[in-house]
């Protein structure tokens, strides 16, 4: 599904990601909550609408498999095909960068989300801060 938001989406910077990752990922916890180790080099892209930046996720690097990390939509803009369009562009984009797969540890509840943009989710549930977890997996 696109967008039904007018949406420019686009590489950014690590820091760019912090204050949405931490308003809707994270509130009540420190915003360095939200820094991941190897930001750094990582691919950053950014939903963009009206000069503001609604959504953005992060890639991280091994190999030719790259993580996806701290997929974050501003409230207001959910369910409006953000941030299905962001893992659109970002695969395309990887895709030229030589990325044969991308994977996620994904929250149980976003699990169909994940489904319906063409990830394959493991069949192990775990957890990580008090929340359910499944793997997930798209061939690029």
């Amino acid at each position: 599904m696109y967008s039904t938001l007018p949406i420019h989406i686009h590489p950014i910077t690590a820091a760019d990601t912090i204050d949405l990752r931490h308003s809707v990922m994270w509130p009540n916890h420190p915003k360095e909550h939200v820094i991941i180790d190897g930001d750094g080099t990582a691919t950053h892209f950014g939903a963009i609408h009206q000069g503001k930046i609604i959504g953005v996720a992060s890639f991280f690097p091994d190999g030719t498999s790259y993580r996806l990390r701290k997929l974050a939509v501003d409230q207001k803009f959910q369910r409006m095909g953000v941030a299905s369009a962001l893992l659109t562009t970002a695969t395309a984009e990887l895709r030229k960068m030589g990325c044969t797969q991308i994977w996620c540890d994904a929250r149980q509840y976003a699990s169909a989300f994940y489904q319906r943009n063409g990830f394959e989710l493991g069949a192990q549930t775990f957890q990580k801060n008090g929340m359910d977890y499944v793997k997930a997996y798209k061939t690029v």
